[in-house]
């Protein structure tokens, strides 16, 4: 057993600092890619919006619900699928324009993006740190205050017996 809450601990650990680690690296990416469009460096392009449609996820419930997309066209890529925001999925119809930015890895339509992962990468260490570092303390501590020689406990042992067992072993010690 504590073993096995140690080596979760590690893990929620490592991975709350990963995912930290993560968005951050996405954030940074997003913030240079809007400072090379404030900047002029890279220049809109005009796409076309193609089709609109929403992905099914495990939780979603009925029609409409679930992650949104849009795929649009520009003159050298005739597929370009975008997840989008609610928000940007509704103002856009087929055939409509949208003004979009060139990158190596794809376009990028800066509307369609939400807000950035700020809350969400402090969520992932404040959760791993803390619910890490609780089974790791209970992978450390679990075991080790067992009733001692000499000691019995009673069948439901009440708060005072408790503390009469652990005050009787300070004494042999």
């Amino acid at each position: 057993m504590r073993f096995i809450a140690f080596i979760i601990g590690v893990v929620v650990i490592i991975f709350g600092l990963v995912m930290f680690i993560r968005a951050g690296v996405s954030e940074r990416e997003l913030a240079a890619k809007l400072q090379s469009i404030q900047e002029g460096k890279i220049q809109p392009e005009s796409l076309t919006v193609v089709r609109k449609y929403v992905s099914a996820s495990l939780s979603s419930r009925g029609p409409g619900r679930g992650f949104p997309h849009v795929v649009l066209k520009s003159r050298e890529t005739p597929k370009i699928n975008l997840s989008t925001t609610r928000e940007f999925y509704d103002s856009v119809n087929t055939n409509s324009p949208v003004k979009g930015y060139h990158f190596p890895d794809g376009y990028f339509v800066p509307e369609s993006i939400g807000p950035g992962p700020g809350v969400a990468k402090w969520g992932f260490l404040g959760v791993g740190l803390v619910v890490g570092g609780g089974f790791l303390a209970l992978g450390l501590t679990s075991g080790k205050a067992g009733p001692g020689e000499g000691d019995s406990y009673p069948r439901n042992p009440s708060l005072r017996d408790v503390l009469t067992v652990a005050r009787n072993r300070r004494r042999r010690e």
